[in-house]
């Protein structure tokens, strides 16, 4: 049940209109729709979604829609659980122009490593 900060960090070299992100998440990973909070505080901005206008949580990835991306760089961040422990490869995001596909980005795949929660003793 340990969550975990996912940013990715976006250069946009030009402006573009209606941008999608698509972010599969690997498989010891599980959307949280939930934000990090202490004591109704948000430490360091660690709740702020980015310049998203939509998301669409799936069982599998997170997506993204952006109206308008300003030229320059931003930071979408979102809350993953964990739920299950083992080594895993993240595949790479994918940010696209919708309506110009040739404008599309790649993020680098990860490695991941989650532990499985130690037992408590008796």
């Amino acid at each position: 049940g340990d969550r975990v900060l996912v940013t990715l960090d976006i250069d946009a070299a030009d402006p573009a209109e209606w941008v999608a992100i698509d972010d599969p998440l690997p498989a010891v990973l599980e959307p949280s729709q939930g934000t990090f909070r202490t004591e109704g505080k948000d430490p360091g901005g660690l709740a702020a979604e980015g310049p998203c206008d939509f998301v669409e949580v799936r069982s599998d990835r997170r997506m993204a829609f952006i109206d308008v991306l300003p030229e320059g760089r931003h930071r979408v961040r979102y809350l993953a659980r964990v739920r299950a422990a083992g080594d895993v490869v993240a595949a790479p995001a994918k940010i696209e122009a919708m309506y110009e596909p040739q404008r599309h980005g790649f993020s680098e795949g990860t490695r991941l490593h989650a532990d499985a929660a130690a037992p408590t003793p008796p």
